[in-house]
């Protein structure tokens, strides 16, 4: 059997559906190192069976579709390689996330002509006049991108989100990347936007348990996310106003009491946040 079908074969026994095996494999990776046959052929499915058809799903071609996918594929491979990846509920989804993240950094650097941390500043500050943040529906994904990274049945057209801003916005007010990633993947495959605060904290315990994560920052989040009755969390208003939304007074503050326990829950630190804003914008009484 010569190398490529060789790592034909090895290609075929990985699913981004199976968790399991990505562990094993990086459990031989360790072995082997990263110039071993299994690492190659990881490595090999992760560029052909992942990022490839993220690229594509994104609109992308030709010469860009060939750097976004080369960007993908590096982050991949750094993700790949971090310790704290065998311990996460869903390895793939914390792959696929992070993938999903760079080759949007790509559209977005494109479209300002600048590096991607600049581009998605410039996209959370503003809205220039031409431009509208690509929306990506669950529905209208591959079976080969999020609901198979996910190891989880498409949740529906009502949760197309994009989720990478988002993430953004978590990860500058303190929470490290691969464990805000690994978490939100965590929520968005368990509930949906809109639940009852019945339903959105059914799941925070479990969830909390599982990751190892502070059980108030688990519930926090997932509120934060989510939402409440009369209050839209983060994932409802990226859908409704685009990623500039999370520059917000309120959008800031439901971020910063997921980290910060003496703040009040996200709905209360956020109003409070929108009430001082709203304040400073009105011109004092004479």
């Amino acid at each position: 059997m010569d190398t490529t079908e060789e790592l034909r074969t090895a290609r075929g026994h990985v699913t981004l559906r199976d968790h399991q095996r990505l562990r094993d494999a990086l459990a031989d990776v360790d072995h082997e190192g990263w110039s071993g046959k299994t690492a190659t052929a990881l490595l090999s499915f992760v560029r052909v069976d992942l990022v490839r058809p993220l690229v594509v799903d994104l609109g992308l071609r030709g010469a860009a579709a060939s750097q976004a996918e080369a960007t993908g594929w590096g982050v991949a491979w750094e993700v790949l390689r971090e310790p704290g990846l065998r311990s996460a509920v869903s390895p793939w989804g914390v792959v696929w996330t992070a993938v999903r993240r760079a080759v949007l950094g790509e559209i977005v650097a494109a479209r300002y002509c600048t590096s991607a941390r600049k581009a998605w500043r410039i996209c959370s500050g503003e809205s220039p006049v031409g431009f509208a943040p690509q929306l990506v529906e669950i529905d209208g994904l591959s079976t080969g991108s999020i609901d198979s990274a996910w190891g989880a049945e498409p949740t529906g057209a009502e949760f197309g989100v994009v989720l990478g801003p988002i993430l953004g916005a978590l990860v500058q007010e303190g929470w490290e990347p691969a464990v805000v990633a690994g978490l939100v993947e965590r929520i968005a495959a368990t509930a949906e936007p809109g639940a009852t605060q019945k339903v959105a904290k059914a799941g925070w315990r479990p969830i909390a348990e599982e990751l190892g994560i502070e059980a108030w920052r688990v519930r926090r989040l997932m509120v934060a996310l989510l939402g409440e009755p009369g209050w839209p969390g983060l994932i409802e208003r990226v859908m409704d106003g685009g990623c500039a939304v999370l520059n917000d007074a309120g959008a800031k503050a439901a971020a910063m009491s997921t980290l910060t326990q003496w703040m009040r829950p996200p709905r209360g630190a956020a109003r409070t946040a929108e009430a001082r804003s709203d304040r400073r914008r009105t011109p004092q009484a004479a």
